[in-house]
């Protein structure tokens, strides 16, 4: 790890100190790429360590994380898996989030970026969402190599008494199963895309891609990234944005998770009465998720 000292513990781990490789060149010599000039301008004030710990205690390999009593995992009939805490803390609001399993890794060559585009067109082209502003909520999204998430965050109850839980799922409900996808909207967040793709273009970003495709150079997570491709993002209409929805926006490829200040009861059935409809891409056997839970049966 660059920039990071190894710390001591009763292990006593051995600390070795690499030097600078042979084929470094010096600064003056000509043109080099992009990462030699960093890491040459680095290396006198960060050191690589390499740290040898102990063996762990016997077991602790097999051993299965311990589960906290409070949250509570479920499966809907169609699919859609379920993670629900009570937490007061802060009292009188609580956050949802939906979860795609769908990144950048799945996805095809000529759809390099497709991931992050909907993640765009689905979140500010919902209209309920959009009616929660001014309500005290804060929502967001993102876009990762093995995931695209929705999230929400709101009072429990504005102070008219009016309930704010259901329409925030209401709201990640048509996020994620009911998007328009209209071709006004794809048009917007294409500029938008492109406009976040030159801004993240600097070194760091660029260190950053070239360390993940020497690392990864045998799997997609070394090529695929998710801001995708510029000519790719050009090019993209309505049937691209439709076609993968379609492919990986279904409720047995989506984990849904609530908690904040409401009763367990009141957020399960919730969930139930809103998501419960969406469709099912499969037939799952009763009580059962197409994709079976990272949990376990």
């Amino acid at each position: 790890t660059w920039g990071l000292h190894p710390t001591q513990s009763s292990s006593s781990p051995v600390k070795t100190v690499a030097k600078p490789p042979s084929t470094v060149p010096a600064l003056a010599e000509g043109l080099r790429p992009l990462c030699d000039v960093f890491w040459q301008a680095h290396w006198r004030s960060q050191q690589r360590c390499l740290v040898r710990w102990g063996a762990p205690p016997p077991g602790l390999v097999n051993r299965a994380l311990p589960s906290h009593p409070g949250v509570k995992r479920g499966v809907l009939p169609n699919g859609l898996r379920y993670v629900i805490m009570k937490n007061a803390m802060p009292p009188h609001r609580f956050e949802a989030h939906i979860e795609l399993h769908v990144g950048s890794v799945d996805e095809e060559p000529h759809e390099q970026g497709l991931a992050h585009m909907m993640e765009h067109v689905c979140f500010l082209g919902s209209r309920k969402r959009e009616r929660l502003i001014g309500t005290g909520s804060r929502s967001n999204a993102l876009t990762d190599f093995q995931h695209t998430i929705y999230h929400i965050h709101a009072p429990v109850s504005l102070e008219d008494g009016g309930d704010m839980y259901l329409p925030a799922l209401e709201a990640l409900y048509e996020i994620a199963f009911e998007p328009q996808l209209l071709p006004s909207r794809i048009d917007k967040e294409r500029k938008a895309v492109l406009a976040e793709m030159q801004q993240v273009n600097d070194m760091e970003y660029r260190i950053e891609t070239w360390t993940l495709s020497g690392l990864h150079n045998t799997n997609k997570l070394g090529t695929q990234f998710p801001i995708g491709k510029e000519a790719q993002i050009r090019h993209w209409q309505q049937g691209d944005l439709k076609a993968f929805h379609e492919k990986w926006y279904y409720p047995g490829n989506a984990t849904l998770y609530a908690v904040g200040d409401i009763e367990e009861a009141t957020m399960l059935a919730g969930i139930k009465s809103v998501f419960g409809p969406a469709r099912a891409k499969h037939l799952p056997a009763p009580g059962n998720a197409v994709v079976e839970p990272a949990w376990g049966p």
